[in-house]
């Protein structure tokens, strides 16, 4: 049977949930136009117009912001977007989270490397599979004299699928060095071969993400951050003083910043996604 794909209509346009804020629930921020690109997903829109990221472009994104603040919302919304336009053979995923709670709801979907991973050996070893996978695909890459992804799926039958791997909490495993050191090579190196990174963790850094560490990644999204200090440490002024869930500012193109309202997405939503997946298998 072939895969279908989940429909949007799977998503509510409203929730009593969010009161005045049912504007930027993500249902209704997701349109027809944007499910044709694979790795497109909204960040949020502001007075102005709506804001995407395609992955397939970049690398990396670092979310961060205080508990409460709309991370681990985002963090799902972004999910979702992934599994409305990706079947299991175009897109797998890696899912690591240290206290074992975020990913749950995704457990069992056909789209997985492996099952969540929530001890720090264990993420080693999953992060080191995915470095050997890069390197086989370099080495394919340069036999078939093609420079990425999307070059080398044109003249294949076998196409690879895209990676993205999802870190929640990172801060209670990135002071290990071999784990930011992995971390680093899969950022830097990652997109032209169809590997993503995605890493959210609370704002208290304590300064252990090294400002080199921080400086790799394409795009950082700050909710609230705890104080002054450590908006100056993510170099995102303001970050400190939000004051509305979900409401962002994202860093770009060196030192760009936006300042959205981030997609809302329900439990009912996630769970009407999944439901219709695994419903497929």
């Amino acid at each position: 049977m072939a895969y279908k794909l989940p429909d949007k209509s799977l998503l509510e346009e409203k929730s009593p949930e969010l009161d005045d804020k049912r504007y930027y629930n993500l249902g209704k921020i997701t349109f027809k136009k944007d499910l044709d690109n694979k790795l497109l997903f909204p960040i949020g829109l502001n007075t102005e117009d709506k804001y995407y990221i395609d992955l397939s472009e970049k690398s990396s994104m670092l979310i961060i912001g205080e508990t409460g603040s709309g991370k681990s919302i985002f963090l799902n919304s972004i999910i979702i977007s992934l599994l409305l336009k990706n079947n299991p053979d175009e897109l797998k995923i890696l899912f690591i989270d240290p206290r074992g709670v975020e990913f749950k709801p995704y457990e069992n979907i056909p789209h997985l490397l492996a099952k969540p991973i929530s001890s720090k050996a264990d993420s080693l070893w999953e992060l080191d599979k995915i470095k050997k996978e890069l390197n086989r695909r370099r080495e394919l890459f340069i036999n078939s004299d093609v420079k990425n992804i999307n070059s080398y799926n044109d003249i294949v039958e076998e196409k690879l699928p895209r990676i993205i791997v999802i870190v929640d909490e990172a801060i209670d495993i990135i002071e290990d060095k071999d784990f930011e050191d992995n971390l680093l090579e899969l950022i830097t190196d990652g997109s032209r071969y169809g590997i993503h990174m995605i890493i959210a963790t609370s704002s208290y850094l304590r300064k252990r993400l090294s400002t080199f560490f921080l400086r790799s990644f394409n795009y950082i999204l700050s909710f609230d951050l705890a104080s002054p200090e450590l908006a100056d440490y993510v170099k995102i002024s303001g970050a400190d003083l939000l004051t509305i869930s979900g409401e962002a500012l994202v860093k770009y193109s060196g030192n760009k910043t936006l300042d959205l309202q981030t997609p809302y997405v329900s439990e009912n939503d996630i769970n009407n996604v999944v439901a219709f997946i695994n419903k497929q298998k």
